[in-house]
């Protein structure tokens, strides 16, 4: 079994690398066309996917979103049993 502590490591490393690829101004937040256009071009989901997994991020603005929006949205993602959780969304229909 892994450690929680380990888990939570490998998220925000995860998230880390995720938000580093689309804050391309680095001003901590990312832009919804960049990430949707990444999520196209990297993990090969159809704009429509990749505009669901937009709002798996739950930001208010529906242009942008921070980084601890994306490491929540990661981390429900990795650790929710939830199907209907919005993080488990965030890379596309499962």
């Amino acid at each position: 079994m892994r450690r929680p502590d380990q888990v939570l490591l490998n998220i925000g490393a995860l998230t880390n690398l995720v938000f580093v690829m689309t804050d391309a101004d680095h001003d901590g937040l990312i832009g919804k066309d960049d990430t949707v256009r990444l999520m196209s071009e990297v993990l090969g989901l159809s704009d429509d996917d990749a505009a669901t997994a937009w709002k798996a991020l739950g930001t208010a603005d529906a242009a942008e979103a921070s980084y601890t929006q994306c490491l929540t949205a990661m981390t429900e993602f990795i650790t929710s049993t939830d199907s209907k959780a919005p993080g488990n969304s965030l890379f596309g229909p499962l």
